[in-house]
């Protein structure tokens, strides 16, 4: 004998169905995300390309004053110096910075380099748990190479630019964003400026500290960078 299933139980039931086929999606796509991302982050910290020098090749460091860094060099805006040249690369680590830096700037002289980069080092650690020590020291450590090859190559000082604060969180992110982010940011920080020696240290937490000086997440608004302008114009002083 046949069970006949109430009217009022079919749509509940196809929404059950619905909600488990849409939840299940949800989850592969968030697996297959952060293995990506894991994946990718270990790559990117640990290069083994010169991808640095493969796009900036051509680049004439000639001017008095270069920025050098990633995305938040590449969109830096209204340069604060007028014989200032950048050279930015989007996505790029510390360490690939490091690593490419022989051939980007072999033979090439500034009279001041600004250094601006270690975000995409630490990005990672939203889904690369327990790797906050290693993340911190290999941060710092590629931050540092950079500022002793820049003196290096010719230039009379070399000032690091702590890591850019970060901006609101989307919540398309947020499951793969961590609050470790932010205070190994500020670890980094704190382990530059009180190694300093071959090169100076500036900070710009105090004057990127509200909504209007960020794009996004991870890059400044045109104000933030005037604000940062100013501390930067300041340290030549």
């Amino acid at each position: 004998m046949s069970v006949e299933i109430p009217k009022v139980i079919r749509p509940l039931t196809r929404l059950v169905v619905l909600s488990a086929i849409i939840g299940g999606a949800v989850l592969v796509w968030f697996l297959l995300t952060k293995c990506f991302l894991e994946r990718e982050g270990y790559h990117r910290v640990n290069p083994v390309t010169k991808l640095v020098s493969e796009k900036h090749e051509s680049i004439r460091a000639s001017d008095d004053v270069i920025l050098f860094g990633d995305s938040r060099v590449d969109q830096w805006c209204n340069l604060p110096f007028s014989a200032t040249s950048k050279i930015g690369i989007g996505g790029a680590t510390a360490a690939e910075l490091a690593w490419g830096l022989d051939s980007v700037l072999e033979g090439k002289f500034s009279q001041i380099a600004y250094v601006q980069c270690g975000i995409n080092d630490l990005k990672y650690l939203g889904v690369m748990e327990g790797d906050f020590e290693n993340s911190v020291k290999r941060c710092v450590g590629d931050i540092q190479k950079i500022a002793k090859r820049l003196k290096a190559l010719g230039a009379e000082s070399v000032v690091v630019i702590g890591i850019f604060p970060i901006g609101e969180i989307p919540i398309v992110r947020k499951p793969f964003w961590s609050d470790e982010i932010d205070a190994a940011r500020l670890e980094v920080n704190k382990l530059l400026s009180e190694q300093s020696g071959e090169y100076e240290y500036i900070d710009c937490d105090d004057v990127l500290n509200d909504a209007s000086c960020f794009r996004d997440e991870l890059h400044l608004s045109p104000m933030g960078y005037e604000r940062v302008n100013r501390v930067v114009r300041a340290s030549r002083k």
